[in-house]
């Protein structure tokens, strides 16, 4: 049997110890900002730099909007383009005089390209018995070779919420010259997995305006902190989204 011969068969079916709960990342931040007194969370910030005289002294803060604030321990989870990871190494390399620590600034390309795209479950078509999509009531993953698709509901089950993979596994660690994310012609989706069984092709011809995602990872750090500056989530781990994990481990 050839690897273009078409095998569409369940090959496993996962239960959970626990349940398994999905939900909308805003609608669950959302959750929190609504119970928390005002003035302790602040959105749409973005940190440039930070400064302090000495591990003693308050640490300070400089934010893109020209705002500015002070505190006594930093937390950096401000993502995989962390800048205080950029700060902190750039600093560790002038320290100890070795230019080979920035190399972990800068994200590496997997090879790997994710579409994105949410499909609202009235907009996916039933069976001809009535029956609906099988993601709406399970999460699945479809598997192929160097390429997967996962999907499953969210917002109470009203919207269906589908992420795929293509990986080239030799473009590994190359220079990714375009936008990390950006809006794709779905003709792209499609095309990319022409093919695969019915029910994903159904689910990508719902996907009107997919986004495409450049996947990138850190190189494993030789540390996470400096005295009372820290790194978290994903401004610190080389993990990579398959399965969608990696989205909670801030």
């Amino acid at each position: 049997m050839s690897y273009n011969d078409h095998i569409f068969e369940q090959f496993a079916k996962v239960y959970f110890l626990g349940q398994c709960i999905r939900f909308h990342r805003a609608e669950f931040l959302d959750v929190f900002v609504n119970h928390i007194p005002e003035g302790v969370a602040h959105f749409g910030k973005r940190l440039v730099s930070y400064c302090q005289s000495s591990t003693a002294s308050p640490v300070h803060l400089a934010f893109a909007d020209g705002s500015a604030a002070t505190c006594d321990v930093l937390v950096g989870a401000d993502g995989i383009k962390s800048s205080i990871r950029a700060q902190l190494y750039s600093a560790a390399a002038k320290m100890h005089e070795d230019p080979s620590l920035l190399r972990y600034i800068h994200p590496v390309w997997t090879g790997t390209i994710a579409y994105r795209g949410l499909i609202p479950v009235q907009d996916i078509p039933r069976g001809k018995d009535g029956s609906v999509h099988r993601t709406v009531v399970a999460p699945m993953m479809y598997c192929g070779k160097n390429k997967h698709v996962v999907s499953y509901s969210i917002s109470q089950g009203d919207i269906v919420n589908v992420v795929t993979f293509a990986s080239e596994l030799e473009k590994h660690g190359q220079i990714y010259s375009g936008e990390w994310v950006t809006e794709c012609e779905q003709r792209e989706l499609l095309d990319c997995y022409r093919g695969w069984e019915p029910e994903v092709e159904q689910l990508l011809k719902c996907i009107k305006k997919p986004s495409r995602w450049a996947i990138h990872h850190l190189r494993p750090l030789p540390f996470y902190h400096k005295d009372n500056i820290v790194l978290i989530g994903d401004a610190v781990c080389s993990c990579l989204p398959f399965t969608t994990k990696n989205s909670d481990i801030s």
